[in-house]
């Protein structure tokens, strides 16, 4: 998933699902910055019926 702000993105994660993250990797090369989130649970889902 592409955000414009990473960091608001994985506070977002983290506060309000409950996200773990890592400490985050960064490409000096290229400029490219990313964070893995980990879920203690499988895939939330809805039954709309």
């Amino acid at each position: 998933m592409y955000v414009n702000d990473l960091d608001a993105a994985k506070d977002f994660f983290e506060t309000f699902l409950d996200g773990v993250s890592n400490a985050g990797y960064y490409n000096e090369k290229t400029g490219f910055r990313s964070y893995f989130i980990s879920f203690e649970v499988g895939a939330i889902t809805r039954n709309y019926d």
